[in-house]
């Protein structure tokens, strides 16, 4: 269970979040949209931890100090990524990062799933957007702990964040990310989702919010 409670923030003279109250069950899906500069990255770089809202706790199963080591944070970005290094480079990097143990086999089989496998011997700086994408989608799979994401079990991590992380995906990643996060969900990991257009939201959503003028509001 996550709860959310009177959270606010603001940037400079302009409030982004503004009181915001939520409680969210374990294995729920929980999509949110708004327009740009609404607040949504704001709002799940509070619940990752990597910002601090102004007032307001958020507490993780009832411990409001909960490590958010096992959460895993998705987003659109790609600065994250060594430009230099190969796709594998990367992973293998990422792998000790996460202290995992480096599978290639499971890692090709899954890079097979997203039409990753030709290219992951190439320098990122070479990737299309989409490429990127997909290799970061990579990256974050493994923070579940588990190289072979089809394995429906337990998972490591029990809180996925997602921000825009359709943006510049073909279709059958689309499909293929959205089955996985059903796997997750079944395994009790709590899934929040953000975009700026609903119809890019995931289709099995428990409930959707509209975010606006630093409120939620419940659609679904």
């Amino acid at each position: 269970m996550i709860s959310i409670k009177n959270v606010s923030k603001q940037f400079n003279s302009k409030k982004i979040l503004n009181d915001i109250s939520l409680d969210i069950k374990n294995g729920e899906i929980v999509g949110i949209y708004g327009n740009n500069g609404s607040g949504k990255s704001t709002f799940l770089r509070i619940l990752s931890g990597i910002l601090f809202p102004d007032n307001g706790k958020i507490s993780i199963e009832g411990d409001e100090k909960k490590s958010v080591k096992n959460t895993c944070f998705l987003n659109s970005e790609t600065r994250s990524l060594y430009e230099r290094l190969t796709g594998f480079q990367n992973l293998k990097y990422f792998c000790s990062l996460f202290q995992i143990p480096y599978n290639n086999e499971a890692i090709m089989e899954f890079s097979k799933k997203i039409d990753m496998e030709n290219h992951l011997d190439c320098k990122v700086s070479n990737y299309s957007m989409g490429m990127k994408q997909k290799l970061n989608i990579m990256i974050a799979f493994l923070r579940t702990g588990k190289t072979n994401v089809s394995e429906k079990s337990s998972i490591d991590c029990n809180l996925f964040l997602l921000d825009e992380i359709t943006d510049h995906l073909d279709q059958k990643t689309i499909d293929f990310v959205q089955k996985q996060m059903i796997t997750f969900s079944k395994a009790d990991a709590t899934i929040i989702e953000c975009s700026r257009k609903r119809d890019n939201l995931h289709p099995d959503c428990n409930r959707i919010f509209k975010l606006e003028l630093g409120k939620l509001e419940q659609i679904l």
